[in-house]
């Protein structure tokens, strides 16, 4: 493996550690990794979690890449736990998260930090994230024009969509701008914000919180950085490509925008208790108030959807209750952080 000993360890930080977490991600390391050591971009170290995985990962690393640290969990920790042990390890002015699965353009590094180290208000970055086809051998992938994400969104109910999921991407989200914030397929975090709006809980401190084990910790971060007084900015000429499933793409579109974890009924049991405690620990009445029958309105549905064809999902009700305290705790130590005035807050939850 020829790699730029620019990519090595060096005695000091680098600029940008590459945040990965993998649970069985054998299937697409290959093409993630390549496109890493082809970046323009050279001061960064590559940092993997690995939850517990059961194919050869954590072999495949080792063997071909020995200047990436490996860190290997004897269990499935959740993806919020695996990323703060990887903030916990590194000391880079940039932590960027990338899936697994996930293929990045030749200048996505360079460019993020270009745009970071302009605009110092900037707490997350990231860009344009289009499919790839899932094939038997990915070897053989092709480039899509279907657009996987382009930054997060979040409507008046305040369900959160990944704006220009399953469109044709026609140039509707070229424009640079800053947006609610982003989902972990790929997203540069400046750590200075993170530890800003840090959870001290009574064993660690928590960058990203750990109740959620994965679903909904995306949104819960931006809505921490957004109410802190910082910012995500979209910019569509940093491109990366996808590879997702076919479970959200076979669905109907109106599932989709249901739910963001609709793929099986553990995921929207897991999404819906993490979504009633995203909402019990960042929202404020000053913004609740204007929108309140709508929220209700999507409460209730998604209760009785629930209760007539997701069953499975009213076992996390008793784990809601159990988790309210925690959550009421973490309130508090979000108001602290609070530097935006509400009528700010409201320009982000538009649309229905």
């Amino acid at each position: 493996m020829n790699e730029s000993k620019a990519h090595k360890k060096e005695e000091h930080p680098p600029k940008v550690t590459v945040l990965i977490v993998t649970v069985n991600a054998m299937k697409y390391l290959a093409d993630l990794m390549r496109s890493l050591f082809l970046q323009k971009f050279t001061d960064f170290h590559v940092l993997v979690i690995d939850n517990n995985s059961e194919d050869d990962t954590v072999t495949f690393l080792r063997e071909n890449y020995p200047t990436v640290t490996v860190l290997q969990n004897m269990k499935n920790l959740g993806l919020c736990k695996a990323l703060n042990q990887g903030i916990r390890l590194s000391r880079s002015e940039y932590i960027l998260v990338v899936d697994q699965n996930v293929v990045l353009e030749k200048d996505v590094i360079h460019k993020l930090v270009q745009r970071m180290d302009d605009e110092l208000q900037i707490a997350s970055s990231g860009g344009k994230v289009l499919k790839l086809t899932e094939a038997q051998d990915l070897g053989e992938r092709t480039e899509t024009l279907q657009i996987a994400s382009a930054g997060l969104r979040m409507l008046k109910n305040r369900n959160t969509l990944e704006r220009g999921a399953g469109e044709l991407d026609t140039n509707q989200y070229n424009m640079a701008e800053t947006v609610f914030g982003f989902p972990f397929h790929l997203v540069m975090y400046r750590r200075s914000a993170l530890h800003a709006v840090s959870l001290h809980c009574a064993d660690s401190v928590e960058y990203f919180d750990q109740d959620y084990f994965m679903y909904e910790a995306d949104v819960d971060i931006s809505w921490r950085l957004l109410l802190a007084g910082w910012i995500a900015f979209y910019d569509p000429d940093i491109v990366s490509y996808y590879y997702q499933g076919g479970a959200l793409a076979s669905r109907p579109r109106r599932i989709v925008r249901w739910s963001r974890y609709a793929t099986s009924p553990e995921a929207f049991a897991l999404g819906y208790r993490n979504h009633i405690l995203l909402l019990i620990k960042n929202e404020q009445w000053s913004t609740l108030a204007p929108a309140l029958f709508a929220v209700v309105r999507h409460e209730l549905a998604k209760l009785l959807y629930a209760i007539f064809f997701q069953r499975k999902t009213l076992r996390a009700l008793p784990q809601i209750r159990k988790m309210l305290s925690p959550a009421r705790e973490k309130r508090k130590q979000v108001k602290k952080t609070m530097k935006v005035q509400p009528e700010e807050m409201l320009l982000w939850f538009g649309g229905k």
